[in-house]
């Protein structure tokens, strides 16, 4: 389920389009699963098992960099605003991952309400929008 969606996430920033469609791609396949996979023991499972913990990390590292390269393509295609740097964007993208890894409630909202995970998502993006007005 995971490297379907590191696949697909690589066929859309690849995808010639209009970027802002492509979003709202990027957000449907980043919240796809929610709600029709039970996540809950795959993430018991990463905390007892070194090499799924291993793989959950390299997922994460290569989820981290397919969208720094969506967010480029955004602040190169003038919808994301280039002011936010790429380091405090790394930095955020960490915290949201680490907050996810050991915060167990939070998960499981997500795993049944995957329009609050979709909310999640754009709230991110939607802060990289640059001002149309400038």
């Amino acid at each position: 389920m995971l490297d379907d969606s590191v696949e697909k996430i690589k066929s859309l920033i690849a995808k010639e389009g209009n970027f802002i469609e492509k979003i709202e791609e990027y957000i449907q396949i980043r919240t796809w699963y929610y709600g029709k996979y039970t996540l809950r023991f795959f993430f018991e499972a990463v905390e007892s098992d070194p090499e799924l913990r291993q793989y959950l990390e390299n997922f994460n590292a290569a989820s981290k960099n397919l969208l720094m390269t969506f967010i480029e393509e955004g602040k190169d295609s003038g919808v994301f605003s280039p002011d936010a740097s790429n380091d405090a964007i790394e930095i955020y993208i960490d915290m949201i991952q680490t907050y996810l890894m050991h915060n167990k409630e939070i998960r499981d909202r997500l795993e049944h309400n995957p329009e609050l995970a979709r909310e999640i998502n754009m709230l991110f993006l939607d802060g990289l929008i640059r001002n149309m007005e400038e």
